[in-house]
């Protein structure tokens, strides 16, 4: 999800400024429009999340019983 949304090294935004030229007058406009954009503590989060599972798994321990 964070090289989806662009890669940021700086902390999420939930909204985009848009600037646009009008071509007539040449004035410069823009508007704020809602947008996730995922940051580098994204990153952060899915990596602790995945090591923390990964340690975990090694608790669980998988007992094989073999009766003859």
């Amino acid at each position: 999800m964070w090289l989806i949304g662009g890669a940021k090294i700086g902390l999420f935004v939930t909204d985009e400024y848009i600037s646009v030229v009008e071509p007539i007058t040449e004035i410069e406009d823009g508007d704020w429009h809602p947008k996730f954009l995922p940051g580098i503590e994204t990153l952060m989060i899915g990596c602790v999340l995945a090591g923390s599972f990964f340690l975990g798994s090694f608790l669980i321990s998988n007992k094989v019983n073999s009766n003859p």
